[in-house]
């Protein structure tokens, strides 16, 4: 094991001392080390007494940032890395012991993948991590044999319109042009959506790492909201949507993304449809054709929610979907 980290974990954090040592000390148990950058919006007591306790570790670091708004304090921590690769880590979530070793191996046997991305697992306070989480990535069933897999990244782009994939600390990525360029492409008020907008500039560059493996857990508390309280929820999506419309028109999408829904469950495929129809994107009618034809010969009916809702005799509701 070499002492010199190839990977840095970027924590950006907002007075959060309560939670912060733990995120800290989840990389220092991997069996990898890691260099840890701690990018410091608030600046506050208890954040510098938290972090009084690494002050002689020679891969923590405290970096106080002048940064307004949560984009630009992840981007700090993104700017401030020199190691060949790079992760967020939400400074209330936790990776497992494994997770250095796992991005590492990984993006040295792939020279070519921009990212990698896992899955994981929800948590509750600190008192229990209990149910598995459904988000990405979706790939070929040659996964399942539980190691990572190189795989098309211009799938993301067109799937990144209905759902999220995998978000920190489930993602991991390759330094250098690619990376930097999606740095520079972002707008700065997309504080909601600046993983899903990552990803799709990435995923539209060439090929990224798809992991079986639990990255880590996202730690639910008091004190976070679901991005869908967000105040300025429908402006933030509309500043995803204008942006993912723009890469579109940047790769060849449409083929991987017709074979990836024809992979998919017809009733999600329905349903992350039923989405995009409600969207403002320039590029709605190219997405819904193929969702559309991905369907043919795989779907008779389906009825909407809203009719089986209304329907008063439970027992008489058709299914959602008949296969034929």
């Amino acid at each position: 094991m070499t002492d010199s980290p190839k990977l840095t974990i970027g924590i950006p954090t907002l007075n959060r001392a309560e939670f912060l040592h733990r995120a800290i000390d989840s990389v220092l148990r991997n069996t990898m080390p890691a260099h840890i950058l701690v990018a410091d919006q608030g600046h506050t007591k208890e954040v510098e007494q938290v972090m009084q306790r690494y002050k002689d570790h020679p891969h923590v670091e405290h970096l106080h940032t002048e940064a307004t708004c949560l984009w630009e304090n992840w981007e700090a921590a993104a700017r401030g890395c020199d190691t060949p690769y790079f992760a967020w880590l939400q400074d209330d979530d936790v990776i497992g012991r494994g997770y250095v070793a796992r991005v590492v191996h990984a993006m040295e046997r792939w020279p070519e993948i921009t990212h990698w991305q896992a899955r994981c697992h929800n948590g509750k306070d600190e008192k229990f991590a209990a149910w598995f989480s459904g988000n990405g990535p979706w790939v070929p069933l040659e996964m399942l044999d539980g190691m990572p897999s190189a795989w098309h990244g211009e799938v993301i782009p067109p799937t990144m319109y209905f759902t999220s994939w995998s978000l920190s600390p489930g993602v991991a990525f390759r330094c250098g042009t690619n990376f930097n360029d999606a740095l520079d492409r972002m707008p700065k008020n997309a504080d909601l959506f600046a993983e899903r907008l990552i990803l799709a500039f990435l995923g539209a560059k060439g090929k990224f790492a798809a992991d079986p493996v639990i990255a880590g857990y996202w730690i639910h508390h008091g004190g976070n909201e679901s991005y869908k309280q967000h105040a300025t929820q429908s402006e933030q999506e509309q500043v995803c949507y204008d942006l993912l419309d723009d890469v579109l028109d940047e790769c060849d999408w449409q083929d991987v993304f017709f074979e990836w829904c024809t992979c998919m469950p017809v009733i999600n495929v329905v349903q992350w449809s039923q989405h995009v129809e409600k969207i403002k994107s320039r590029q709605k009618d190219a997405l819904l054709k193929i969702m559309q034809r991905s369907m043919i010969g795989r779907i008779e009916v389906v009825k909407q929610a809203e009719a089986l809702i209304q329907d008063s005799e439970p027992s008489t509701a058709a299914s959602d979907v008949l296969y034929v």
